[in-house]
């Protein structure tokens, strides 16, 4: 008879274990939105039985918990989807059209339709119908519209009904859709967002305020500085931070006279230090959500330093090269370490107490070579957000190569991009409160009002639990 080695049980465990993730998987993938706790400590067991042998440790086990991810954890803007786009993308009056479908696998499950099958019968043409809006099934499961019930909420607040026929019906459901608003935004009420970030961003904030129907407020300080927007009747308030780079000193040949001081810890100090309670949420710390990105005024830079004009013999700050060109390794290494230390800043400041989410780097109205760095930049900053747990805003590439919606070079319009942007922010804000949407669901609100017991502030768990895989699964 065969001798049973202590090898051999050791094989054995190993195929037992692999056969109880292999179940584990597969009920997990029958099973939508598998409660969190029980994830975790299946996971944390078998890691325990496993590391338990005297076998190295499966490297690939820590990354298993970004396979099987909570229905409340996925991410609608970071899958492939389908952009929903009103006729004209710039008119004010048809952005609500703007929907963002993402696909699920009720779009990729689905069988062939009968005219991608062969063979097909003879003269078939190809005459696909126009249309330009997915099936009401995938429709649903499109993200929350949080934009479209904000406007509805200020032009109540502006329009109040004085009076109303109780035998009218359509009064009726005037007051009841007009409650079902209110109700829905309780969890935005008292809720702060900074941004950190250039213009790009400013200009997003004030069309915040346009498509919501108040007025935004710029230049509160001077060219380049503070930005505000509030909602008076939400108490909601976005504040922008101008940040011009990732220079940790003014240089000599610095370009922009409306801007004296350059390091975003100087700036601080000299100008937004003092209006911090604007920035300050329910919890006393910090804002409820952090947006940051420089990296167009990065490229600028880099543009306009000694470096660049030795390599293209330009003798002036005044006379950028036209062309991008690939940044030298200590720009990189000089950018990486300040995106460092900018977060370290900012979380210090604010206690730790605010998620950070990294905007993706927009590239300029028409790419081409001048994009090169933005575009290094951008993998740059997106290795450093995940080494520091940070998930992205990925915006940008929803604008890209829509010239029309472009203001000038390098700014973002009105348009139907500003009210995806407004949508995308809100879906971050409602996670980082406490909050979870499951295709197009809402199945948990946040915490809509203060312990009056403990005068605590609770944000709950969610934006930790479901970080830990969107930050390792949609890098």
């Amino acid at each position: 008879m065969a001798r049973f080695t202590r090898t051999s049980a050791i094989l054995l465990l190993c195929v037992v274990i692999n056969f109880l993730f292999i179940v584990l998987f597969l009920y997990l993938d029958a099973v939508p939105g598998v409660p969190y706790s029980l994830l975790k400590k299946t996971l944390q067991n078998a890691k325990s039985a496993y590391q338990g042998s005297t076998l190295d440790s499966d490297p690939d086990l820590e990354s298993a918990t970004a396979i099987v991810i909570p229905a409340e954890c996925e991410d609608p803007y970071r899958m492939p989807g389908y952009l929903v786009l009103p006729e004209n993308v710039t008119d004010p009056a048809t952005l609500k059209e703007t929907v963002y479908v993402p696909f699920y696998d009720t779009f990729t499950d689905r069988p062939p339709v009968a005219i991608a099958t062969y063979p097909q019968p003879p003269h078939q043409n190809f005459d696909f119908a126009p249309t330009k809006t997915p099936d009401a099934e995938l429709m649903r499961q499109a993200p929350t519209d949080w934009m479209v019930r904000i406007q509805k909420h200020v032009y109540n607040q502006n329009n109040p009904l004085v009076y109303f026929d109780e035998n009218d019906e359509d009064a009726i459901a005037d007051v009841a859709a007009r409650n079902r608003t209110a109700r829905e935004l309780v969890w935005l009420r008292n809720k702060r967002v900074l941004m950190l970030a250039d213009s790009v961003d400013r200009y997003m904030l004030m069309h915040f305020c346009t498509q919501a129907g108040v007025q935004g407020i710029e230049g509160l300080i001077g060219k380049h500085t503070l930005a505000i927007c509030h909602i008076p009747s939400l108490n909601f308030t976005i504040t922008h931070w101008h940040i011009p780079g990732m220079l940790s000193a003014t240089p000599d040949w610095w370009y922009i006279s409306e801007i004296s001081h350059v390091p975003f810890e100087a700036r601080f100090e000299d100008m937004y230090k003092q209006y911090l309670n604007l920035t300050i949420g329910m919890d006393g710390k910090g804002p409820d959500l952090i947006i940051y990105q420089s990296i167009l005024w990065d490229t600028f830079n880099f543009a306009r330093g000694p470096a660049a004009h030795a390599l293209t013999g330009l003798s002036s700050t005044n006379e950028p090269p036209d062309e991008g060109r690939l940044l030298f390794w200590s720009e990189l290494e000089f950018y990486r370490s300040r995106q460092q230390i900018m977060i370290n800043y900012f979380r210090s400041l604010f206690s730790n107490s605010a998620p950070f989410l990294y905007r993706s780097a927009l590239n300029h109205r028409f790419e081409g070579p001048i994009d090169i760095p933005v575009y290094q930049l951008d993998r740059v900053a997106r290795a450093v957000a995940h080494a520091n747990s940070i998930e992205v805003l990925e915006w940008a590439q929803f604008a890209r190569g829509f010239y029309e919606i472009y203001r000038d070079v390098i700014h973002v319009n009105l348009s139907a991009q500003s009210w995806l942007y407004s949508n995308m922010m809100l879906y971050y804000l409602f996670r980082a409160t406490g909050g979870e949407e499951v295709r197009g669901r809402v199945t948990k609100w946040p915490l809509t009002d203060v312990d009056k017991q403990v005068r605590h502030w609770s944000k709950g768990d969610t934006w930790e639990k479901c970080n830990q895989y969107n930050r390792v699964l949609y890098r």
